[in-house]
């Protein structure tokens, strides 16, 4: 099978599919191809179910458009999209888009986004934070969409505003998972236990997440 590879100082191999539907393997400075062809192999199937998906994906966002009528999701609920000659502003479950160009259209909705995101997310930032006792030098968010949060080396925590798409408990999965990198900066044993410390049924709201990334980033 066809795949580009990354190689690093890490010490595992990982397989992940683009949204285009291209595998990408990850995998030590060391490892020999025919380990890594051996590992791709042995995942064969999870990777033809996976780029299917996101070949399906990738299918539904090229034909989607912000026309009246369409629907996005917005905390984990959909929305349907109007026209209006104001800004944008959310009435019940319908979203009023400036009318114009799609273009236009796309940049108020992701600046409507990131003012939400800018409103929303800190707050779960500060309750869970005094949960854990684990502070961040600073909350920012961006237009990330591959990484939906992300810790620094000097603990700034970065989460994407494509975010506000998920229920409300998948956001605050996001927030303890980068909290907790606060203190783990990797995802050994330790990093699981302190997360589902403080989220017991964390990776249940994790594969809600990977479940709906596609519907939540056809906009953007």
């Amino acid at each position: 099978m066809e795949y580009r590879l990354i190689r690093s100082k890490r010490k595992t191999v990982s397989l992940t599919i683009t949204p285009q539907g291209e595998l990408v393997v990850r995998a030590p400075v060391r490892a020999s191809l025919r380990e890594i062809e051996e590992i791709a192999a042995r995942h064969s199937q999870w990777i033809e179910r996976q780029v299917q998906k996101a070949q399906k994906a990738a299918s539904c966002k090229a034909a989607f458009g912000l026309r009246d009528g369409e629907e996005i999701l917005f905390l984990g609920s959909r929305v349907v999209l109007a026209s209006s000659q104001g800004e944008c502003r959310l009435t019940g479950n319908t979203l009023w888009l400036p009318q114009g160009e799609e273009a236009c259209r796309r940049e108020a909705l992701t600046a409507w986004m990131r003012r939400q995101a800018r409103e929303y997310i800190p707050g779960r930032v500060e309750y869970f934070s005094s949960r854990m006792g684990l502070a961040p030098t600073r909350v920012s968010v961006t237009s990330a969409r591959t990484r939906w949060g992300s810790c620094s080396g000097k603990n700034t925590l970065n989460f994407s505003l494509y975010l506000m798409s998920f229920p409300p408990r998948v956001i605050d999965a996001v927030v303890v998972h980068e909290l907790a990198h606060i203190r783990e900066k990797n995802h050994s044993a330790s990093f699981y236990r302190l997360v589902e410390d403080t989220m017991p049924d964390y990776r249940l709201r994790a594969a809600v997440l990977r479940e709906k990334q596609s519907e939540a980033l056809i906009w953007a």
